[in-house]
């Protein structure tokens, strides 16, 4: 006769073993506690098969990917450096179009701007443009490499070694024909 005591009363509530939180409108368990696995574990061993226990008694591991984590490190750092030469050159250029907006409001004459007025303005816009669009620019470059080695990765894992270990199996295959 299998029997299990348990003396520890929190199994019964979820909210001593999960904590509940809302994810799009739903309520999601996410259990900090390893009470789920202890019951199932227990079921297992009642009815007999314990093929699963240390399958499902294994913790949660996070492993991140080091090189992915060091490049990300790196890029941010570039993208920081640039992102602030590139945000002291959009306040400088703001800055003179808000002195070039501010003198001609002042002259009580803001609906018609000399030639030299709007020739200045107008670089000025195209000058604030060409920095955000280098801005995005960067911030596209950022995750650039980091893409290209997700990329590798994937193509490993999906083409590579499923080709690698049918080369070995049909290597095998010639090997022991002829060998007979």
């Amino acid at each position: 006769i299998n029997v299990v005591i348990v003396a520890d009363t929190d199994v019964l509530s979820d909210r001593l073993w999960v904590q509940i939180r809302q994810f799009f409108g739903q309520n999601v368990a996410s259990p900090f506690a390893d009470n789920g696995d202890f019951f199932f574990n227990a079921v297992d061993m009642l009815t007999g098969s314990s093929d699963l226990i240390s399958i499902r008694g294994q913790g949660r591991y996070f492993r991140p990917f080091t090189v992915v984590k060091a490049m990300q490190r790196e890029a941010e750092a570039r993208f920081r450096d640039v992102e602030q030469d590139l945000q002291n050159q959009l306040q400088a250029v703001e800055q003179k179009l808000m002195e070039l907006q501010s003198q001609q409001g002042d002259n009580g004459n803001s609906i018609t701007l000399t030639p030299e007025v709007e020739a200045q303005l107008l670089q000025f816009q195209q000058e604030k443009l060409a920095i955000r669009k280098k801005l995005r620019n960067v911030q596209h470059q950022l995750n650039k490499d980091i893409e290209q080695l997700d990329f590798k990765l994937k193509l490993i894992n999906i083409a590579l070694v499923p080709l690698l270990l049918t080369l070995l199996v049909i290597a095998v295959a010639v090997y022991r024909r002829r060998r007979r």
